[in-house]
């Protein structure tokens, strides 16, 4: 066979095309997002058991479909690429059937199929999901087609309301994601009516869902807004290597933490208050289990949607402990390479917007399950996109290195 040929005429056909595949992978894109966030509200009360499952499959086959037909090349050498990621997805669908969760397989495969798409479309096509995701779940459950959940917290009087969600704290998990979403969008760049916008819709989700935690990351979302300028400062300063040692430092000590917690230490117990929980829960995986090379199955009884009386509740909130007692060692390590890469790519052409979301993916991950579900961190997806949009990303006047850039 001679591959120039069968190289060259698939070259002509992308060229051609390129706009097919493009909406082929927006369609599978859509399609994805409204599988991965349906399990996360009532709906599926409503749809047979296998339904969901069913759409990722077929999400998936579109997007392996796309990249065949639109991206796989063998001309210069680039055979070789494809090679490591056939091998890489191996790896990880071993990974996820061994957790029974395929969540980082499905993942990885949208991040291939991004390759070269613009990811300012690929965010705008997010966000404009979500949001009506989420606003068609409220009204069903304003409308009792699905049930409307609220949750107490024990030895208050507090109600917290899940406006269709399965939890109180899932709604205010999307909503933050999806307010730091549409910053990046933004590129960290507000007028007073988004200001006011944000804050409103910070403020509402609180006092809808008493979730402490979520309020202080979205309130911190608002300030990196409005002191955008003075974090470019310091991200100049510090350099890449820099901000990326503080990555792995803060994600490692929130692993130890979890492993070397202790009830009878007062600092580890106030700790945990303040993470509700997160660190006993997270020993309690370590003491469970070990870790391994591929991952496993855990069994774990959470809160969330409409159950019997849990009397044996676990559940790891934590992404990192979750992935890395799940998914095991070889795809923890892949997640915190593509991170590293994230901020270390994205630090050398001044794409900072970008930066930002992953520091803010990472910072959230400690306290919740959700980075590797696309409805909720859309980040990774900017891995292999054309982000060029972001690049040089500096706000119309900030001082660096003595001099102001306008």
């Amino acid at each position: 066979m001679d591959y120039q040929i069968v190289n060259e005429k698939l070259l002509f056909i992308r060229k051609k095309w390129q706009f097919i595949g493009e909406n082929f992978y927006l369609l599978a894109l859509i399609v994805y997002i409204l599988s991965q966030f349906l399990p996360g509200t009532m709906f599926p009360s409503l749809l047979p058991s296998d339904l969901l499952y069913r759409i990722t499959q077929v999400s998936g086959f579109l997007v392996i479909l796309k990249m065949g037909l639109f991206d796989f090349e063998i001309k210069d050498g680039k055979w070789k690429n494809w090679l490591i990621y056939i091998l890489l997805g191996l790896i990880l669908w071993k990974s996820c059937a061994d957790a029974y969760q395929y969540n980082l397989y499905y993942y990885y495969l949208f991040v291939l199929g991004a390759q070269n798409i613009d990811y300012k479309k690929l965010l705008k096509i997010f966000l404009i999901t979500m949001s009506l995701l989420v606003v068609v779940t409220i009204i069903a459950a304003k409308l009792h087609i699905i049930p409307g959940l609220t949750m107490g917290r024990f030895g208050t009087p507090t109600i917290r309301y899940a406006l269709g969600m399965i939890y109180p704290s899932d709604l205010a998990a999307r909503a933050f994601y999806l307010m730091l979403a549409y910053c990046v969008f933004k590129r960290f760049s507000f007028n007073v009516a988004e200001y006011v916008g944000c804050f409103a819709w910070t403020l509402f989700i609180y006092f809808i869902t008493d979730t402490k935690l979520d309020l202080i990351l979205m309130l911190l979302v608002i300030l990196a807004v409005m002191i955008y300028p003075y974090l470019i400062t310091v991200f100049e300063f510090l350099g890449a290597k820099i901000v990326v040692a503080g990555t792995l430092f803060v994600t490692g000590v929130s692993v130890l933490m979890a492993y070397f917690y202790n009830s009878a230490n007062p600092i580890f117990n106030l700790l945990d208050r303040i993470l509700s929980g997160r660190l006993k829960y997270g020993h309690a995986a370590f003491e469970k289990y070990n870790v391994t090379v591929y991952g496993q199955f855990i069994r774990q009884n959470g809160n969330g949607g409409i159950h019997s009386p849990i009397l044996d509740y676990f559940f790891i909130d934590s992404s990192y402990v979750k992935h890395l007692m799940m998914n095991g060692l070889i795809a923890f390590t892949v997640i915190m390479v593509i991170i590293c890469v994230l901020i270390l790519r994205n630090m050398q052409v001044k794409a900072y917007s970008l930066v930002l979301y992953t520091l803010f993916m990472v910072i959230s991950s400690i306290i919740d399950q959700h980075m590797l579900e696309i409805s909720f961190n859309f980040v990774f997806i900017a891995l292999l996109a054309d982000t060029s949009y972001f690049v040089n990303n500096l706000p119309r006047k900030s001082k660096l290195n003595g001099e102001e850039i306008k």
